[in-house]
């Protein structure tokens, strides 16, 4: 008597296997891929925020005067630690950069709050200013702030985009 059933021959079942074990090890790998270059392009978000760069009141040949202050006019709030601050004379050659939170701990800026309190000591945010010594403006090394002409800009550190860069005449 024959006995009715399955067939008992499985060598197709084993290329079957095989091919979609290949799929899954494929789709795994692109899959670790595409993360892996994800996280190699995660670039910073550059801040959006309105400035103002204006000659100080103070004349820089005073003593202890003060140069020019950078006005944070709102918009995002900007670590401190982010923020670099160069100076050009009229030339075009750099006299002056600087992280702002190592310019303030040299006594070379103050960041200020235009009214009230400070929100954040660690950030730069809408209301506050960052006032700069007229001894930085000093083109000819020669310890004396000189008036004239000078480019300021601010750049964002982590992506070094520009905030602000304005000619100022400083007197």
């Amino acid at each position: 008597m024959r006995r009715m059933g399955f067939i008992e021959d499985e060598r197709g079942i084993s290329n079957v296997i095989g091919a979609a074990l290949l799929v899954v090890a494929v789709v795994l790998g692109v899959g670790a891929l595409m993360s892996a270059m994800q996280s190699m392009t995660d670039v910073p978000e550059v801040p959006r925020a309105q400035f103002d760069i204006s000659d100080h009141p103070d004349s820089v040949t005073a003593a202890n005067a003060n140069g020019f202050i950078v006005r944070h006019l709102g918009g995002d709030r900007i670590n401190y630690n982010d923020l670099l601050l160069v100076v050009y004379d009229s030339n075009g050659n750099k006299i002056y950069s600087k992280i702002v939170s190592d310019a303030a701990s040299a006594n070379e800026v103050t960041q200020d709050q235009v009214s009230g309190a400070p929100y954040d000591t660690n950030f730069f945010e809408g209301g506050e200013q960052i006032i700069a010594a007229a001894s930085i403006l000093d083109p000819n090394n020669d310890g004396t702030p000189d008036a004239g002409t000078y480019e300021i800009a601010l750049y964002y550190k982590p992506t070094m985009s520009v905030l602000v860069d304005r000619n100022v005449m400083i007197s």
